[in-house]
């Protein structure tokens, strides 16, 4: 069965409260029951149970093969810290100096031709 992160944590959170109750599984609710029976369930199996009887034969059927396996997490992971650290036009910070490098060389060219214009 997939599930969703989410809906993973839901789950064992609810799992960890019926586990908490210290209950023997035939003091459960119905409700308490579809829950373990719910952590139990693998792909394939048959539909869950509504009746307490049928859950309870059902759980005793089931929790011994392991509990779920979490989802796995997204495939789009955050990009590294170096790479992520663009200036919003694809540029890298790395070269930060070498933008003003350019600047500097138009500066000295414009210095020829029309000094003082650059500030008026």
């Amino acid at each position: 069965m997939q599930r969703t992160q989410g809906g993973y944590d839901m789950l064992l959170n609810e799992v960890n409260k019926v586990r908490q109750a210290d209950k023997l599984p035939e003091q459960w609710t119905v409700a308490q029951l579809e829950t373990m029976v719910k952590w139990y369930k693998h792909d394939g199996d048959d539909v869950i149970p509504a009746k307490k009887n049928d859950l309870l034969t059902r759980y005793h059927a089931t929790s011994n093969r392991g509990a779920q396996i979490p989802p796995p997490t997204h495939v789009t992971s955050p990009l590294p810290p170096a790479v992520a650290q663009t200036d919003g036009g694809g540029n890298d910070n790395k070269g930060a100096g070498s933008n003003n490098d350019s600047a500097d060389e138009n500066e000295s060219s414009d210095d020829d031709d029309n000094t003082g214009s650059f500030f008026m």
